[in-house]
C-alpha cells in the first residue's frame, strides 16, 4: 500500500510541476499564500460546506456518514488504526488539497472543482468498514438492510434532483465550445495562432458569449468578440476567426470582409426547440 501511494503522489508532483498547460492561465498558482488560501477551501467545501454543481447547492460529505468519516480520518492520521490506513488517509488528504488546487483547463472555483474528490468516498467508506470488521462490531442484517434501502434512496432523490437541475439549466456555451474545437481541428488551426471568437444570438440570454476560462486552455491567443454589442465589433481582418451566429444575423458584417467566408450550419435542440446556426469561418491568408 506504500508504493501505491508513493507512485501515483511522485506522478502527480511532477505533472503538477511541469506540465506548461495546467497554469496556462498564469494565476501564480505556486505562491504560498495561495496554495495555503485554497487548501484551507478545499478542506471546507469538502467537509463542512456546500458545494455548488449545476447552481445547486449540496455538502460532498453528507449528514448520514460526516461523523463517521472525520473520525476515521482523524484516527488513521493520528496512527491510531494502523500504518495501511494512515497511508490511506494522506491519500485520501492529498487528493482533496489537489482537487481544490489545480486550476485544470477551467479554472473552476473550489465550490465547483471539489467535486474532483468525489473518488475518494468509496475508500473512506471501504476504511471504515474494514475497521467494523476487524473490530467485530456486530450489526443486524435487519439494520443492514434498512440503512442501505435508506443510503439508496437518498442517493437516488440526489442524482435525480441534479439530473433536472441540470436540464433545466444546461449552459449553452459547452456547445458553442465543441462546435468551435471541432470546426478549428477541420480547418487545421492550430493553438498558438491568433483567433478570434465570437457567438451571437444564444437561446438562452443568461449564458451569452463564449467560456473565456475554457477558451484559454484550448486557444491560449483567442480574443472573444463581445456578445452584447454589434457583429463583428473589434474584428481585426489580420487574424483568422469562428463566429457561431443564426442565419438571419451578421449578413452586411460578412459581406465586407477582405476575403469570403466558409459558412456551414450546424442544427441542436435547446429547451425542446431546434435551432440553426451558421458556423462561420474568415481564415486571413495575407501571410
Amino acid at each position: 500500500m506504500f508504493f501505491c501511494l508513493i507512485i501515483p503522489l511522485t506522478f502527480g508532483i511532477i505533472v503538477y510541476k511541469y506540465r506548461g498547460d495546467i497554469r496556462i492561465n498564469n494565476t501564480g498558482l505556486w505562491k504560498s499564500e495561495i496554495i495555503l488560501e485554497k487548501s484551507v477551501k478545499s478542506l471546507e467545501y469538502f467537509f463542512l460546506r456546500s458545494t455548488n454543481m449545476y447552481n445547486h447547492n449540496l455538502p460532498l460529505i453528507g449528514q448520514i456518514v460526516y461523523l463517521p468519516t472525520v473520525f476515521y480520518l482523524i484516527g488513521s492520521l493520528l496512527f491510531i488504526f494502523g500504518f495501511p490506513h494512515f497511508i490511506l488517509a494522506v491519500w485520501i488528504l492529498m487528493v482533496i488539497l489537489i482537487s481544490g488546487l489545480s486550476q485544470g483547463y477551467a479554472n473552476p472555483e473550489i465550490s465547483f472543482a471539489i467535486h474532483r474528490a468525489i473518488i475518494v468516498i468509496p475508500f473512506i467508506i471501504w476504511g471504515i468498514l474494514d475497521l467494523i470488521y476487524k473490530k467485530k462490531c456486530a450489526v443486524s442484517r435487519r439494520i443492514t438492510v434498512i440503512i442501505f434501502l435508506t443510503l439508496t434512496a437518498f442517493n437516488f432523490l440526489m442524482i435525480k434532483e441534479i439530473y433536472n437541475k441540470f436540464a433545466e439549466d444546461f449552459d449553452i456555451r459547452s456547445l458553442f465550445l465543441r462546435q468551435i474545437i471541432k470546426t478549428a481541428n477541420r480547418f487545421n488551426l492550430l493553438p498558438d495562432e491568433k483567433i478570434q471568437l465570437g457567438g451571437y444570438d444564444s437561446p438562452n440570454p443568461d449564458n451569452s458569449g463564449l467560456m473565456d476560462d475554457h477558451l484559454i486552455y484550448f486557444f491560449p491567443r483567442f480574443t472573444q468578440l463581445p456578445a452584447d454589442q454589434s457583429c463583428l465589433t473589434g474584428f481585426d481582418p489580420s487574424e483568422n476567426m469562428i463566429l457561431l451566429t443564426r442565419s438571419s444575423a451578421c449578413r452586411e458584417e460578412l459581406a465586407m470582409l477582405p476575403s469570403a467566408p466558409s459558412i456551414t450550419q450546424f442544427s441542436f435542440d435547446f429547451s425542446g426547440i431546434d435551432y440553426t446556426f451558421d458556423d462561420i469561418v474568415y481564415l486571413n491568408f495575407s501571410d
